[in-house]
C-alpha cells in the first residue's frame, strides 16, 4: 500500500490539498488531516524507510515536498491543536517527525 502511495504521490498530493483549502475548513477537518499524517508518521514501514516518499523520479531529494510537509505544522497541526489541545499525545507522531525531518536541513 505505501509503494502504491509513493509511486502516485499520494502524500505530497494529500499535503498540497490540506495546504490549499485550509482556509475553507473546520478545525475538526484540520484535526482529522492532522491525525492522519500522525497516522502514517507511527507506521513503522513509513518510519524506516521515509526519505524514499522525499525523492523525485530521478532519486533525487525534493526540497519542496521536504517544505510543504514541514508547512503543515504550523499551518495544520498548530490550528488544530488550537481548538483541541488534549489532541497533542494523539499527534506526537507527526510532531517527532516533524524535528526528523527538520534534522535533515543543512
Amino acid at each position: 500500500m505505501l509503494s502504491k502511495s509513493q509511486e502516485l504521490n499520494l502524500i505530497h498530493l494529500a499535503v498540497y490539498h490540506v495546504l490549499n483549502t485550509k482556509s475553507e475548513v473546520q478545525s475538526d477537518v484540520l484535526l482529522a488531516a492532522a491525525e492522519g499524517f500522525s497516522a502514517l508518521a507511527n507506521n513503522e514501514d513509513f518510519s524506516t524507510n521515509w526519505q524514499r516518499f522525499f525523492v523525485d523520479a530521478s532519486g533525487q531529494v525534493n526540497m519542496q515536498y521536504k517544505d510543504n510537509f514541514m508547512m503543515l505544522e504550523g499551518a495544520v497541526v498548530g490550528e488544530a491543536l488550537k481548538d483541541h489541545p488534549d489532541k497533542k499525545k494523539d499527534l506526537r507522531p507527526l510532531l517527532d517527525f516533524f524535528n526528523k525531518i527538520r534534522r535533515t536541513y543543512g
